[in-house]
């Protein structure tokens, strides 16, 4: 793997470079980007007008750059929907002193919390106990509504790695007013995504897929998404009997048990199989 973990196959990035005013996207094969003829910056907004992958690669032509050359934005930056699946690691929902759920749980995180990779996330200063939460993530490639498992995985178009960072105090005051989790989990900075998105057909497995979080360099999750209580296709299946999911959306999958705090100064590295490295500081406001 390459600076930001690079994995065998192809992905899509939003990136900047020193020859460019704006933020361009991008395939990334063996370490090269190859930028993509086309006025969208972000995936998100790629797909809403109607590409795929398939025309997106076709458009790969541009200007092509190293991935050291560049700066890397989040592939995904105004989604309509930014979701959350909690509790779908049985040794996080013990770790939380939380049951195993019998059917999905899932919260909204706000878009505007999205950062991108190498980026820094900031604690607000209202916060005393911020958390990583390493999560294997889904982009959503067609609209979903009451979609069956099946056809839930057939309509998405990739994954990347993210960082679900929670107000841990702030949560938990929450769950004791029986308020919804939406400010612990929505601050700016508060959902890193990245490297990249890698695209279905590039070989990663959503049933077995490794993920792994490293605080500093020590390995502090370690799990594979065999473990998910709620596969991808039943968990994006439940979300969508409720809410209409969008191309480029974002479902984080959950988190592996192991959560805990980070301080200003800290690195933060959640790694997913196949898809690469998504890492970040810590910083002060």
């Amino acid at each position: 793997m390459g600076s930001s973990g690079e994995s065998n196959g192809m992905h899509i990035c939003s990136f900047r470079h020193a020859t460019a005013s704006a933020t361009q996207l991008g395939v990334v094969d063996d370490g090269i980007v190859s930028t993509i003829e086309t006025e969208s910056t972000s995936l998100d907004a790629a797909l809403a007008d109607g590409d795929d992958w398939d025309s997106l690669l076709e458009r790969a032509t541009g200007a092509e750059f190293s991935v050291d050359e560049i700066t890397l934005e989040s592939p995904v930056e105004r989604p309509t929907n930014l979701v959350g699946i909690g509790l779908n690691y049985v040794g996080h929902a013990e770790e939380g002193g939380f049951d195993v759920p019998e059917e999905p749980v899932f919260f909204a995180k706000s878009p505007t919390s999205i950062t991108a990779p190498e980026s820094t996330v900031v604690k607000h200063p209202a916060v005393e106990n911020l958390h990583y939460e390493g999560e294997f993530g889904v982009v959503v490639g067609n609209t979903l509504s009451r979609a069956s498992p099946v056809e839930a995985r057939d309509g998405i178009f990739g994954f990347t790695a993210g960082n679900d960072v929670t107000a841990r105090d702030i949560q938990y005051d929450d769950l004791d007013a029986a308020n919804p989790w939406y400010r612990s989990k929505s601050m700016a900075t508060f959902t890193p995504l990245g490297p990249w998105v890698t695209p279905v057909s590039e070989g990663v497995d959503p049933d077995n897929a490794s993920i792994e979080t490293r605080l500093n360099g020590s390995v502090v999750q370690s799990s594979n998404t065999d473990d998910l209580v709620f596969d991808v296709g039943e968990a994006l299946s439940y979300v969508s009997r409720f809410v209409m999911l969008a191309p480029g959306d974002v479902v984080l999958t959950g988190t592996p048990a192991g959560v805990g705090e980070m301080v200003p100064g800290d690195t933060v590295e959640v790694e997913v199989e196949g898809v690469g490295t998504l890492t970040n500081t810590v910083g002060s406001p």
